[in-house]
């Protein structure tokens, strides 16, 4: 039989039949699956797909609204300024350093705002602590002033000059109410006394006896001889005592429970014999304490 050539061969034998659409077809050892038209290339690998996907980001900041470029456009600026302010030569304007150190102020404001608005407790200042201790130190109390009718008195602690009932002019202090008199010492602690009664109760202690000369121990003893002291052993007649009124001449009132609370740092007492529970109860009666020759 006579060979064919190739040529006709080629020409006479029957093309191949076309592959499905989906078939996959080997290259190489590997399974490379058929693409159809109007696929989707797959995505490149290396370098070509970095460029790709940049030139895919400038192709989406393209589209981008105005807000977000605005947005973008404000980002970039304030790392610009960043960048520059760090940059800065060592001679900062006084000017700059002030901004910085306000901003950086309102900075730790608002992040303790932000702590004490989640619940948390602002922590104390230092600086605060000196101010509030300050703030809760008692004020000072003001010396009185001496009045004119005691600075002219002996007011230091005095030994009797004389008899009682027959003292000295010179050791006597003319009181500035009714006219009564008693010895330097005692005057000073009364009106001590008088001041500190009268910012408790808005007026002066009320006297209606004080010194009683020898004289007058006679006579008050002839009208009274079951209450007033022999003469010459009250001691009225040493210019220490006094006889009060204006409430605090009975037991149980504001004036008198004020004057057994605080007249004896003062030096004064109600004795225990005029008390309620003594021998003779007088309220209105106080004394100098300890100025008699005995004590």
């Amino acid at each position: 039989m006579p060979r064919v050539p190739k040529w006709k061969v080629s020409l006479s034998s029957p093309q191949p039949r076309r592959r499905a659409a989906g078939h996959s077809r080997l290259t190489r050892g590997r399974h490379v699956p058929e693409r159809r038209l109007g696929d989707t290339p797959p995505p490149a690998t290396g370098a070509h797909r970095a460029a790709k996907d940049r030139v895919g980001a400038r192709r989406k900041m393209v589209g981008l609204s105005p807000l977000a470029a605005l947005v973008i456009a404000l980002t970039f600026a304030v790392s610009a300024a960043g960048s520059s302010r760090d940059q800065a030569p060592t001679g900062v304007q006084p000017a700059a350093v002030a901004d910085d150190a306000l901003s950086a102020e309102g900075e730790i404001d608002r992040r303790l705002s932000s702590q004490v608005a989640r619940g948390g407790s602002r922590p104390p200042i230092d600086e605060q602590v000196p101010q509030e201790q300050s703030a809760q130190e008692p004020p000072v109390p003001v010396a009185p002033q001496m009045p004119a009718w005691l600075v002219s008195c002996p007011a230091a602690t005095q030994q009797p000059s004389g008899a009682n009932g027959r003292l000295a002019d010179g050791s006597l202090c003319e009181l500035p109410e009714g006219g009564f008199h008693l010895r330097g010492d005692a005057a000073m602690a009364w009106w001590l006394l008088s001041v500190e009664y009268e910012r408790q109760f808005g007026e002066s202690l009320c006297v209606t006896d004080a010194y009683r000369s020898l004289s007058a121990q006679q006579r008050l003893y002839s009208v009274k001889p079951g209450l007033a002291a022999q003469p010459g052993t009250s001691n009225h007649g040493w210019g220490v005592a006094v006889d009060l009124c204006g409430g605090v001449q009975s037991f149980g009132t504001a004036q008198y429970e004020w004057l057994s609370l605080n007249a004896e740092r003062l030096g004064w007492t109600n004795p225990g014999w005029a008390q309620r529970s003594g021998s003779r109860p007088e309220p209105w009666h106080w004394e100098f304490d300890g100025a008699t020759p005995a004590s």
